[in-house]
């Protein structure tokens, strides 16, 4: 049985943060951590997440007491960041639930969380789940000893001497998840990724929604490429767990790889939530939703591949690049004023620009006449921006014409060094009587 004075003296210096709205229940928790000895001017209160995140940045305090959802973020979000700061045999993290089913998932954010309680729970209850859990810090089991050990050969990269110490712990709890994660987690450095994935399932066998086997799961099962077992994990994931944003980039292409399309709307919403998108994943989310958008429109639903092409160009900030691929698709469809739409969605920066004047050429083209056509041909020539799609286009107007000089001149300019492509472009001229002596270009 641990003493008052050893908690005392465990929390000296520490600094706590609790994250509860709660004002009554703050009151209580604060006055319990007052009651254990810690300086009531180093307890602190956040109401929302940002806030929080703030105080843990700026205060750093080993404590952290936190509700299950704070806001629309899951408090396991602040666990997280709580943790990069300290190892978790120094830091205390405990969980406050409302629900059963809260409790399940704090149970199995083992490693992450200390502990969790229950609302609503008196000051005997959080006084015994707070010694309990300082308990475990200052003496910890065998299990978790053997655990320590192991993870400290694991930092050293020495993953072959951890195996046998994690076999070992093993029999020295009932529920020896964490062992098997760790086992899984080796075996995936390592390269063996089947392996991993029996450690990581044998550990789920003792808590099914294990966080650190279950995500252990689905990325060995996205680095082999089983796309549709790993999308079989993404709804547990993100019904229970914070999601971050490499992971969120992995559901996102086993989403496309499965074509489950329903679903990427979604995962965009987590995506807009995020508070910082790098701009790798910027890009794989609006290929993401630029194919999604295809998918609906090669099915015929035109509305829903439309709302995802304005997703991909608003998640791409409007990059040239995805809006020209978005038109391209509309293009194959004959969509001509949903194409010129997403043309005016192009950035003041990118107007004129080469990308700008090939696609409103290609849109033009198919509602302008044969001379306005023509005259915007000879802008792109002089500009030297034509292209092999336009330059074939433009000669078969020239041709149509009968501006044969005109058509030559456009192979010249846009045909290239691809002799095939030269050749089919000047069997078109072929095809028709040569224009008599002086007849205008």
């Amino acid at each position: 049985m641990i003493t008052k004075e050893e908690i005392t003296e465990f929390l000296n210096n520490c600094g706590a943060l609790i994250v509860e709205p709660s004002s009554s229940f703050y009151s209580l928790i604060r006055s319990c951590l007052v009651g254990f000895g810690m300086d009531g001017d180093k307890i602190l209160t956040a109401g929302n997440y940002s806030d929080a995140i703030n105080i843990i940045d700026q205060v750093k305090p080993k404590i952290l007491i936190t509700e299950y959802h704070v806001g629309k973020k899951f408090g396991l979000e602040i666990v997280d960041k709580h943790s990069e700061l300290f190892d978790n045999f120094s830091r205390i993290s405990i969980m406050v639930t409302k629900e059963s089913s809260d409790n399940a998932v704090a149970e199995a954010a083992e490693e992450q969380l200390d502990a969790y309680i229950v609302k609503p729970f008196s000051p005997v209850d959080f006084e015994k789940k707070f010694q309990d859990v300082v308990a475990r810090k200052i003496r910890p089991s065998g299990y978790i000893e053997k655990i320590r050990s192991a993870k400290e050969l694991i930092k050293e990269n020495k993953l072959k001497e951890a195996i046998p110490i994690l076999e070992e712990s093993k029999s020295l709890t009932e529920k020896p998840t964490l062992a098997c994660y760790y086992l899984g987690d080796i075996q995936s450095r390592l390269g063996n990724f089947t392996l991993a994935r029996e450690e990581f399932a044998k550990g789920r066998v003792f808590i099914e929604l294990h966080y650190k086997c279950l995500t252990g799961e689905f990325d060995c099962l996205m680095q082999e490429k089983k796309y549709n077992e790993a999308y079989g994990l993404v709804s547990l994931i993100r019904a229970h767990y914070p999601v971050t944003s490499y992971r969120l980039g992995n559901f996102f292409i086993s989403a496309v790889y499965t074509e489950n399309f329903q679903d990427i709307s979604g995962m965009y919403d987590l995506y807009v939530n995020l508070e910082y998108r790098p701009p790798n994943l910027v890009h794989l989310v609006s290929l993401a939703l630029l194919t999604a958008g295809r998918f609906y429109l090669r099915k015929t639903d035109t509305d829903s591949g439309i709302n995802y092409f304005e997703l991909a160009a608003t998640a791409s900030g409007r990059n040239i690049d995805i809006l020209e691929r978005i038109i391209e698709e509309l293009l194959k469809t004959n969509a001509y004023l949903e194409a010129e739409k997403f043309l005016r969605y192009i950035k003041s920066a990118d107007l004129n620009s080469a990308k700008h004047n090939q696609l409103n050429f290609r849109i033009g083209v198919k509602q302008l006449s044969a001379d306005s056509s023509l005259e915007l041909g000879k802008k792109l020539m002089a500009q030297g921006q034509l292209t092999p799609v336009i330059t074939e286009a433009l000669v078969k107007i020239a041709v149509e014409r009968k501006k044969l000089p005109l058509a030559e001149s456009f192979i010249l300019a846009g045909a290239g060094v691809d002799i095939n492509f030269r050749k089919a472009l000047y069997s078109l001229l072929e095809k028709v009587t040569p224009p008599k002596s002086g007849e205008s270009k």
